[in-house]
Parts: structure tokens; sequence; C-alpha cells
């Protein structure tokens, strides 16, 4: 009982005293707690003041707004500099091709802004008619990019050309791009100049041709299948002369038994020949299973015979392949004009092409070394034409002995 009665009063003494005094006295405690907290945050907001009224405070934060400023500035200025230089790139794409010395380009480039602007429309260059107007095609456009940075540039060196001997010029030949002159060096080497032919004019659209195929004879002077280039500017240049002709003329004067008919270990060895400048030509630049660059016109009278090897000339209608910004797969091109009897069907039928129709054509060839003879030497190029769209291809005619 008495420990009992001890608990009690324990607990009796340690419960709150529920009196309307002692509630009211908690309750001023209270107030008097807030109105303390609130008076330490004026004092504590003054102290800040004070110290932001100091000046070494107000010299400090000066120097940060000055700094945000500065930086803000740079970064706007690099901005607006980024985009100007995009719109420059955009509107000069010609700058990235033959600079003629002295040359302006800038109302040139004024008045193909159209050619940009059309094709920015449109993911695909064959969406519009090279035919149509006489600028160049070109190259990139929104998905379809250069592989290289060599397919966009050009590397002219005019002073070769000027400083070639002009006055004992020879014309033997012309092409369907260029006329064909004989020159001799100083030493007595012989060197062939191709021209611009008369019948076409100095526009855009030749200058891009001859700088594709100069970019591709200077990449390619290692190999033995094909000439050596000496010399560029604008629609001319000096290269390897061949005083032995080409494989056509040597086909035809087979065929008509001017000269000694080819052996079938000859035939096998200029087979190769052939098939080897393709393939020189094909690996430049290559990457992975995809080339950077399509002839586009392969056939006999392009196989010029320099020191007994049938070398591959004339890229000048050569397409220089891009590559798919998304897919990163090979993107095709097109070409608006396919005439001859060499061509692949996808060429007839104008489609979008790759460089596989290089291949198709070099079979052409073989079949002239196999047969001796000219392909569908007999036949019309317009029915030609039919025939290949339609699948077919020439039999073999010639049995060797």
């Amino acid at each position: 009982m008495n420990r009992n009665r001890v608990l009690l009063s324990r607990t009796t003494r340690q419960t709150p005293n529920n009196s309307p005094n002692s509630r009211s006295g908690i309750e001023n405690s209270g107030i008097s707690l807030r109105q303390k907290q609130q008076r330490g945050l004026l004092k504590r907001i003054e102290v800040i003041l004070s110290k932001v009224r100091h000046d070494s405070v107000r010299n400090n934060f000066r120097k940060c707004v000055n700094l945000v400023l500065f930086i803000s500035l740079i970064t706007f200025s690099i901005l607006i500099l980024s985009e100007m230089s995009i719109a420059h790139r955009q509107e000069s794409y010609h700058d990235r091709m033959v600079r003629l010395v002295g040359e302006e380009y800038t109302n040139i480039t004024k008045m193909n802004r159209w050619m940009w602007e059309l094709n920015q429309t449109s993911d695909q260059s064959e969406d519009y008619d090279s035919k149509s107007f006489d600028e160049h095609e070109p190259l990139e456009t929104k998905t379809c990019k250069a592989i290289h940075k060599w397919q966009l540039e050009a590397y002219p060196n005019c002073n070769v050309i000027h400083e070639t001997n002009m006055k004992e010029f020879q014309y033997i030949a012309k092409g369907g791009f260029r006329d064909v002159w004989v020159m001799q060096e100083l030493d007595g080497t012989k060197r062939v100049v191709k021209t611009l032919v008369r019948k076409k004019d100095f526009t855009h659209r030749e200058y891009d041709r001859h700088r594709r195929d100069s970019v591709v004879m200077s990449l390619l002077t290692s190999s033995k299948h094909i000439p050596n280039m000496y010399g560029y500017c604008s629609n001319s240049g000096v290269f390897d002369y061949s005083s032995s002709g080409n494989l056509e003329d040597h086909i035809e004067k087979q065929s008509e038994g001017e000269i000694k008919e080819w052996t079938r270990q000859e035939k096998l060895k200029y087979s190769w020949q052939v098939s080897a400048a393709l393939s020189d030509f094909h690996s430049l630049g290559g990457i992975k299973d995809s080339v950077s660059c399509s002839h586009t016109d392969i056939a006999s009278d392009q196989f010029l015979l320099i020191d007994g090897v049938y070398k591959l000339n004339d890229f000048n209608r050569a397409r220089f392949i891009r590559r798919n910004v998304y897919t990163h797969e090979p993107c095709t091109f097109y070409v608006s004009n396919n005439p001859g009897k060499y061509r692949s069907p996808e060429e007839y039928n104008y489609k979008n092409l790759t460089e596989k129709i290089d291949v198709y054509s070099i079979g052409n060839i073989m079949w002239e070394i196999l047969n001796l003879s000219w392909l569908f030497d007999d036949v019309k190029s317009k029915d030609v034409i039919k025939l290949v769209k339609k699948g077919g291809t020439p039999s073999l005619q010639h049995q060797d002995s």
C-alpha cells in the first residue's frame, strides 16, 4: 500500500498543471520566444545589409555582375559567328571547287543560290535534271555527305600549264569534253595537253568535271595502271602521251587483219590489266566494303597503251560517292545522260546507280578482248539500248585456234 501511494504521489507531481493560470503562462512564453526570434532575424538582415553597403562587398558584387555579362557576351558572339559561318558555307559551295587565279566567284555564287535551295528540298540529287542548267551538281545533300574531304576540293597548279610550249602543238584527237593536243618538253619528252572542246562554254559544270578528273589522277599517281598527270588548271591539263594508241584501235586493227591476232595468253594479260586498272580506281579512298568513286564511262577507248600496259584514263565523268549520315551506307547517284553501247541496264533505265556499273562495263571490255571485235558492232545504239534494257547480252563468237 505504501509503495502504491508513493508512485501515485510521484505521478501526480509529474502531471502538468491544467489550471487557467498555467496555460496563460505557457502562451505568454511562446509569444515572447517568437518575438525574440523575429528580432534576431531582423538583426541578421540588418547585418547583411550593412555588409552589402560596405564598399568591398559592393565591388565584389559589381565584379561578379561584370563577369556574368562578359561571359554572356562571349557566348552570344560565338553563337552568332557559328551561324554566320554555316550560312557562308551554304552560300559559298563554289569556293570549295576550282579557284582560278584572280577570278571572282561572288556574283556566280549569288546567281546560283537557287540551286542550293533546290538541293535542300530533297535528299537525293536525282530529283532535278542537271541538263537544265549549266552549273555543276552539288555533291552533298541533307542526308548524303562526302566521304573524304578531297571529294570537295581541287589542287590546281596553273603555272605548269602556263609554262608549256604552245608553239609546237599538234592536234590529234577529240573527245566528248576535251580536245587532245601533243606538245614537246624542252628535253624532247612528249606530253598530251587536253583543253575544253570548242562547242562547250566555260561554266562551273565543266570546271567541276575537270576538277574530278584531276583529283582522281593526283591521288592515283602510285598506280601503274593509271596515266600520270603533270599539271591542271581550269579545263586544261597535261598528261602522259601514248604513242601506241588505245585498246579500241587495237581491237579494230585485229578485226581487220592489220596486226597479228592476240594469243590466249595475251588476251588474259590484257584482261587482267583493264581489271587491275578498275580495281586501283575503286580502291581509292575505300571504306570497308564501299568505294568512293565510280568512273561511269568505261569503254575500250579509255584504255591507253603506255609502256606495254593498258591504262585507264579520263575521269571527268566520274562520280564521287557519298555516305548517308544516318545509316552510314553509301548513297546512290544519278547520271542524266547515258549514251553508247557499253552501259548497264540500270544506266539505260536511268535508275539510281552504284559503282557496280563500272564492273558491268568491264565485262563488255573483256568480251571485246576475247572476240577481237567491237561490242554490238553491227547494231545501232538505240537498238542496243532496247536490247540491254531487256537483259540482252552479246553472244561469244570468236573461237581460238
